[in-house]
């Protein structure tokens, strides 16, 4: 009974990594260098509000320039994904720190908000497939000669600008990033290449892409080599390794500055226990006094202030 009891809370446990669940829901609506006391809310509204109107300009710029068959093409159908998750971020962000913080304070509970999970969501989906697009794009061009180099601006910030942006994004954000949220953007992009077979094969249009040709046989084999494979790869070497640099370097910044002032979303940071975390009101200011500097290990005393 016990190991049968055992592998049940394990497999919930695996369950669990692939939903969107997280006890501090200040942590996807500020910065990582700041906290919501020092101005991390408001940098973060403005970073990503600028991001948002950056991107639905050269959006509606390259439909003008090409309407008709504007959405059949992957790396469209990528950049739209891209805007869709900055819309949804920047409103979330505003709408948290105008109202979302209030009701979280006014109701006492540490549940996070249905639009920060939509938004988390997106924010997971559009990241890997920004960057596949990018690499896939220029590895056909450069590597495999099989595509037409385009030097507009519209393809340039739509192959470049985009990848550019999550990245920078990434260093800047607080938000969380799981491995196991990758599987959103594999299911991405199968759902594109089933929309591609159908465009091609269903409707008999010519192919959209040379690689995607789906009247040769060792398509299916790349494709599903390039979802299996070439998806979760970029997420571990791309997003995964910048989330764990961010988190790191941020561990590192408040080892080496104890002595400033903490609150709880740079607990979990600071890699320390969800117990701690939970205990601690977010609206609590905590100071890290060193009084040991002798020992190995630095220990610290925290003192909670209600405000």
């Amino acid at each position: 009974m016990e190991s049968v009891g055992r592998g049940t809370e394990k497999r919930k446990f695996k369950c669990a990594d692939f939903c969107f669940n997280h006890h501090i829901p200040e942590t996807f609506v500020i910065t990582q260098t700041c906290t919501c006391r020092c101005g991390g809310g408001f940098w973060y509204t403005a970073w990503t509000t600028l991001c948002m109107l950056w991107h639905i300009s050269w959006f509606i710029y390259s439909y003008i320039r090409q309407p008709t068959d504007f959405f059949i093409y992957l790396t469209n159908w990528g950049y739209s994904l891209l805007l869709l998750s900055n819309i949804i971020d920047c409103f979330a962000t505003c709408y948290f720190h105008l109202f979302g913080k209030e009701k979280l304070i006014q109701n006492n509970e540490r549940k996070m908000p249905w639009y920060l999970y939509l938004s988390w969501g997106f924010f997971e989906t559009s990241n890997p497939v920004a960057l596949c697009i990018s690499i896939g794009y220029h590895a056909a061009k450069v590597g495999f000669g099989v595509m037409e180099y385009s030097s507009t601006l519209s393809s340039i910030e739509f192959h470049i600008g985009n990848s550019v942006y999550v990245i920078l994004n990434m260093i800047i954000c607080a938000k969380e990033v799981r491995f196991h949220h990758v599987v959103y953007s594999m299911v991405f992009g199968i759902i594109y290449g089933i929309f591609s077979l159908i465009y091609q094969r269903v409707f008999e249009n010519d192919l959209i892409y040379p690689p995607l040709d789906w009247e040769k046989s060792t398509t299916f084999y790349l494709f599903a080599a390039i979802i299996i494979i070439g998806i979760p790869y970029v997420y571990i070497v791309f997003i995964f390794a910048l989330f764990w640099v961010r988190l790191h370097c941020r561990q590192l910044y408040d080892m080496r500055f104890q002595w400033w002032p903490l609150c709880v979303e740079r607990l979990h940071c600071c890699r320390l226990s969800n117990k701690v975390a939970d205990d601690f009101n977010v609206d609590n200011t905590c100071t890290v006094r060193r009084i040991n500097h002798n020992r190995t290990n630095v220990t610290s005393v925290m003192t909670v202030e209600d405000i």
